[in-house]
């Protein structure tokens, strides 16, 4: 007769984290409804892929079961490291030998590690010859939970523990029948299905910020800062694009933070999706977040510059801690910025202008480009005034159109004027010229769209660039109509004080009289050129010029042919964010190369904002303040500082 203790276990441990594990790109991850069951009868059992352990078993792709077996001597003065002799026979079955005096002990090492588990313990003990010399016990973190110490007897109870270690341990002090090493002889743990119950181990602490460096505890600049939320695999969070967002991992016990790395996992799934086309024309395509900094923190700052889901990595730098991955959700914001923002410009309060942020959003997007940056962009350039024109005489038809220099001129000569009549030239392409003043038939007026064919009865007589220098380098008034001055070129001043009042043309606070037509001599000297004003223009939201926008090399505002598009295009709101969001990504690479890797928030900055001075084209003065607002760069930054996003839906939903 042979003494045999057999139990026969199902377990249900309370995980630190689930099974589910997210997938990068899935658009709707799987989220763990509390609990999991893994079927152990089809389990793979392996030799232990870590050094110290007899075998495992591979429960899923996540979790595994990790096995040591000892057998002690009666005097307990020798342990020996023995296989656990695993078989597969239907269940997953863990048997240990055992010789008289001996004790045998299997251990099961949780991965990921549990903290709680509970379960029912069943079976029967064989009798001795010495009552209590035989016994089964159960234990966790070698705490008893469960003995059994009545020799004959059979049990069915229910056990709980805490701890990461569950202990199967038998004692075969005396046995009636048995001899040494019979292969007979053991105790069995049949397990045919485990039982997972997600507990969070972790909350995650995340705080959006309108600026600043992201260091205050007291968050002044916050936009959004809800309580550190218990989170667990396959949770999300939701962000708005363009969010700078702060996101600290933190015990769940006691509310310390955890220093961790944060990895974003796998291919980005975009939404709205972005073409492979539109791909390589975009920023950071390999994912929807810039994590700044580099390492182990105990705050990740981040910004997030695409919509979409992505898998966030969090390996905590204690090895003992598992790593945890949620999905990050980014949605369009409701809005860039409050309904009022102070105008850095006049520290005056003002209506921000919402009417283009979903268009915005969506080139933003497309690019890869902080909502915010272009939104700000776009205020520097044209107070979001979407029919905002603006003709450039000196820096771009004297600088390069009129005198030949411009060798992409085969995109846009279809709309230059010349000594007759263009009839690609229609009204809706020419009139937006008509903000600025110039002499006709002896009065100052609007440019009209005909004044070529009728300035002077009979002939075509092209608009001349010193005609329009004279009315509005310096400004006019003429009657009630007022011309503006655009001091494109300040050098002609010292030029005027030979001529006679006639016509009053105002520069800063002064009044000057002159005869208008004697004004354009002194502008003909230097302006004695057809003013190219549809193609030497800039236009719309961002002030694109349109020289730029019909490039190949910049905005590819072309036809199939490669010549450009009709000008007036880039007035429409789509058209022309499309075009710029392209123009200000190419310049932002040209003026940093490709630079993926940021050291801190302050970083990111000061390498968009290279970015914004590339797209104006001026050169930063040496030595010069930088931030100061009369540096274009800064006030870009300045306004786009107004605009951090915006969302009703909460971060933890």
């Amino acid at each position: 007769m042979h003494s045999l203790a057999r139990c026969a276990i199902v377990i249900t441990m309370v995980y630190l984290s689930q099974i589910n594990k997210v997938h990068a790109g899935d658009a709707n991850p799987p989220i763990d409804n509390g609990s999991v069951t893994v079927d152990l009868s089809s389990a793979v059992v392996l030799p232990s892929d870590k050094s110290g352990y007899s075998e495992m078993i591979q429960a899923d792709s996540s979790h595994k079961i990790y096995l040591k077996c000892f057998d002690i001597t009666g005097d307990k003065s020798t342990s020996t490291q023995i296989p656990c002799l695993i078989q597969s026979n239907g269940l997953s079955v863990f048997r240990a030998e055992w010789a008289p005096y001996h004790t045998s002990e299997t251990f099961l090492f949780f991965d990921p590690k549990a903290t709680s588990f509970n379960g029912t313990i069943s079976g029967s003990i064989g009798a001795s010859t010495v009552d209590s010399w035989n016994k089964m016990e159960v234990l966790a973190d070698n705490k008893p939970i469960y003995t059994q110490a009545t020799p004959g007897s059979s049990f069915d109870v229910a056990f709980s523990g805490s701890g990461n270690v569950l202990k199967i341990g038998a004692d075969f002090l005396q046995t009636v029948g048995a001899t040494p090493g019979d292969a007979n002889a053991y105790y069995r743990m049949n397990m045919g299905s485990i039982t997972w119950s997600s507990k969070p181990q972790y909350k995650l602490k995340v705080r959006t910020l309108a600026s600043g460096d992201g260091s205050q505890d007291q968050c002044a600049e916050c936009i959004a800062d809800p309580s550190a939320t218990k989170i667990k695999d396959g949770d999300s969070i939701t962000l708005p694009l363009g969010a700078r967002a702060l996101i600290t991992l933190k015990d769940a016990s006691d509310g310390s933070n955890i220093s961790a790395i944060f990895t974003l996992n796998g291919a980005p799934a975009f939404n709205p999706a972005i073409s492979s086309g539109d791909q390589a024309k975009g920023l950071y395509m390999d994912r929807l977040g810039v994590m700044l900094g580099s390492g182990a923190t105990l705050k990740q700052d981040s910004i997030w510059v695409h919509m979409g889901v992505q898998a966030l990595t969090i390996t905590p730098t204690d090895s003992t801690k598992p790593p945890i991955t949620i999905a990050v959700n980014v949605i369009a914001p409701d809005t860039l910025g409050t309904s009022s923002i102070t105008d850095p410009k006049t520290n005056k309060s003002i209506s921000n202008n919402q009417s283009f942020d979903a268009l915005i959003v969506k080139y933003a997007h497309l690019r890869g480009i902080p909502p915010q940056f272009l939104k700000g962009e776009a205020t520097q350039e044209s107070s979001l005034s979407a029919s905002n024109f603006r003709y450039e005489p000196v820096t771009r038809d004297l600088g390069s159109i009129s005198n030949g220099k411009n060798k992409y001129q085969i995109t846009y000569q279809k709309y230059l004027f010349g000594l007759a009549n263009n009839p690609v030239l229609t009204s809706q392409i020419i009139s937006p010229r008509g903000k600025y003043g110039v002499l006709y038939r002896n009065n100052v007026v609007s440019i009209p769209d005909n004044y070529e064919t009728t300035a002077v009865a009979g002939r075509y007589t092209p608009l001349l660039c010193s005609s329009i220098m004279a009315i509005n380098n310096h400004g006019a008034v003429s009657g009630t109509k007022k011309f503006i001055a655009y001091n494109w070129d300040e050098s002609i001043d010292a030029s005027l004080s030979g001529y006679q009042p006639v016509a009053e043309l105002e520069y800063g606070n002064l009044l000057y009289n002159y005869k208008v037509s004697q004004v354009s001599q002194a502008y003909s000297r230097k302006y004695n050129f057809t003013a190219q004003t549809v193609v030497a223009s800039s236009y719309g939201l961002m002030q694109i010029l349109y020289t730029t926008a019909a490039s190949k090399n910049d905005g590819e505002y072309l036809d199939s042919t490669g010549a450009g598009l009709d000008p007036s295009g880039l007035l429409d709101p789509e058209i022309n964010l499309k075009v710029g969001s392209l123009v200000l990504k190419k310049k932002y690479t040209s003026a940093n190369g490709n630079v993926t890797t940021f050291s801190d928030f302050s970083s990111f900055i000061q390498i968009w904002r290279k970015g914004f001075q590339k797209y104006n084209g001026a050169k930063l003065a040496k030595n010069a303040d930088n931030n100061n607002l009369s540096v274009y760069n800064y006030g870009v930054w300045s306004y786009s500082k107004l605009y951090f996003p915006r969302t009703a839906v909460s971060i933890f939903n």
